[in-house]
């Protein structure tokens, strides 16, 4: 099978968001689809992935998620680019992600006649809230929360089929936009397996960033962002690293660093955090072995954003502290040591009593170890995703060598949170 994947962002860019559409395009390949990706001219190539991008933007630097203006010209480049790929490859099945690259798609879908599927991320209103995208502006601010809105429910009625990481996700599309069942298919994040770690590599990083040896190191990886409860966790260190010495908090990601420095300047907590910045999705593990513990702080709201962080954090064997968020369940179950919602106070809590209970932490490591971390890899999702393309092509009458996948019912699969 053919697939031209849109991807409206500057990809690949090491974050959560491109691990979703590198994984999808690198295990469709290895099952011997033929998989095209057409992006920003922002990014990294990534060997073996067919990557088509717009024409050189210079002005135009920003990697980091979130909305802004200058996507409304990349978006126009970026249709003219699908359409001319689209004629060269032929594709099977467009599968688009992100709701511009669903009305890019459908653009596509309407001119060509070739099915499309989006692949829900999360809903775009709540980008625009939670990256605070014009709040000084509150009537433009407005006016902008209004056309993502129209746009979602384009986007999610004119799609082919819905690809949707969670059930949380499928079941508030079924539920707000009265989408029927069987047009969604979720499709979960996973993690990517670890290659093996190299004897002395970790101790040579450890060195490298100048962890302390004596201390629990609490990992952190992920988005530099207030939504992903960057600066409630800074504050989370002041009030442990003033109650206790033997700890340090590694925090892995981009952007913003030198704020965020600034931030632990003004806190006086410099000493407790080590910043590493943006680390490569290939070395994500070895950074992770450093790790006592981890935490996932994000600000999750209704929207159902994915929080791909922990499949991480579950494949390296890490404890981890996350809100009590209905998706932060469905992937962890009652693997996960949960604090209430936004609770600061609850999230130190929690940090502090899996640091204390070491009979706990080492249950859970001792659990997270024995679990068979194919089930938690792309191999299911893979499968998903082939029995969707399936389902739209035999609809259209596109045709397809490849075999139908089964969708594995929840039970069969992780266990989702009802």
């Amino acid at each position: 099978m053919k697939i031209l994947m849109i991807a409206p962002t500057p990809f690949f860019s090491d974050r959560g968001c491109h691990v979703r559409i590198y994984e999808e395009a690198k295990n469709l390949q290895a099952l011997g689809n033929k998989v095209t990706i057409c992006t920003y001219n922002l990014g990294n190539d990534i060997p073996g992935i067919d990557t088509r991008r717009i024409i050189n933007t210079s002005w135009y630097k920003k990697l980091s998620a979130g909305p802004s203006f200058h996507k409304i010209y990349l978006d126009v480049l970026l249709l003219l680019k699908c359409i001319v790929v689209a004629r060269q490859v032929r594709p099977d099945v467009i599968h688009a992600h992100l709701n511009e690259g669903a009305l890019i798609g459908k653009i596509c879908s309407w001119l060509l006649g070739i099915p499309m599927v989006f692949d829900v991320q999360g809903e775009f209103t709540s980008e625009v809230t939670a990256h605070k995208f014009m709040k000084d502006y509150p009537f433009l601010h407005k006016v902008i929360y209004k056309l993502s809105t129209l746009v979602e429910r384009f986007s999610y009625k004119t799609s082919y089929a819905l690809l949707a990481n969670s059930y949380f996700m499928s079941n508030r599309i079924i539920k707000n936009y009265k989408i029927k069942k069987d047009a969604i298919f979720v499709v979960p994040d996973a993690a990517g397996l670890p290659d093996p770690i190299q004897s002395g590599e970790v101790e040579s990083l450890r060195k490298m960033l100048n962890l302390p040896s004596d201390k629990k190191i609490i990992v952190y990886l992920g988005l530099l962002t207030e939504y992903q409860g960057v600066n409630l966790l800074l504050n989370v260190v002041k009030s442990i690293t003033e109650k206790r010495a033997d700890v340090h908090f590694l925090i892995m990601g981009y952007p913003d660093v030198e704020r965020y420095k600034e931030i632990s300047d003004d806190l006086n907590i410099s000493q407790h955090v080590t910043f590493t910045g943006r680390i490569s999705y290939r070395d994500v593990y070895k950074y992770l072995a450093l790790g006592t513990i981890a935490v996932s702080p994000k600000l999750l709201d209704a929207g159902g954003e994915a929080n791909i962080k922990i499949y991480n954090y579950i494949v390296a064997g890490l404890p981890t502290v996350a809100f009590d968020y209905i998706v932060n369940r469905e992937i962890l179950g009652d693997l996960g040591i949960y604090a209430r919602q936004r609770d600061p106070i609850s999230l130190e809590d929690c940090i502090m009593k899996l640091l204390d209970d070491n009979q706990l932490r080492n249950d859970i490591t001792k659990r997270l170890r024995a679990i068979d971390i194919e089930s938690y890899s792309w191999r299911d999702s893979t499968n998903m995703l082939l029995r969707a393309y399936s389902s739209v092509t035999k609809v259209t009458g596109n045709t397809s060598n490849q075999p139908e996948s089964k969708q594995k019912t929840p039970q069969e699969t992780r266990e989702p949170v009802t």
